[in-house]
């Protein structure tokens, strides 16, 4: 049985008092959530904290980058070595360029670090060092293949 309740001067029925009362707590939850939700939203140390895991991001898919063309190089280098087929080295040529380009990428990302800087200019020195490695062994295989068969590959002239 629904009574009859007297608030102010109005005259509710209790059933549509709760009902009216539900509305109420449930129309001031949404506005406080709502509040909050645009305070983090807008939050500029969330949106600090978000640039800051991106540029993290970026900086190890650019190591990835690196290591992974490294491998690449080696790769190519060991196939040439193996077959002296030039085709193979192919893939160390494109490797020396995208290592380039991402040691170059990573201290751009990097510049207001002054100590990955200096780590970078130490990685920058031993994969020089590795590719100048890889090449002499590329140079020293031409040369004896041309020296021991008097010829380069694809080349029919036998003295």
């Amino acid at each position: 049985q629904v009574g009859l309740i007297n608030v102010k001067g109005f005259i509710l029925k209790a059933r549509s008092l709760k009902s009216v009362s539900l509305i109420f707590f449930l129309t001031i939850l949404f506005f406080i959530s709502g509040l909050v939700g645009i305070h983090v939203l807008t939050d500029k140390n969330l949106i600090e904290k978000n640039y800051w895991v991106e540029h993290t991001h970026k900086v190890i898919d650019e190591n990835q980058r690196l290591y992974i063309s490294l491998i690449n190089a080696e790769t190519g280098q060991r196939g040439y070595l193996l077959t002296r087929d030039p085709d193979y080295l192919e893939p160390f040529y494109r490797a020396r360029n995208t290592s380039t380009l991402a040691l170059s990428n990573l201290k751009a990302l990097t510049q207001d670090n002054s100590e990955q800087q200096a780590r970078l200019n130490r990685l920058e020195t031993i994969v020089d060092e590795k590719y100048d490695e890889l090449e002499l062994t590329i140079t020293l295989t031409k040369e004896s293949s041309q020296d021991s068969f008097g010829f380069t590959k694809g080349s029919h002239n036998l003295h």
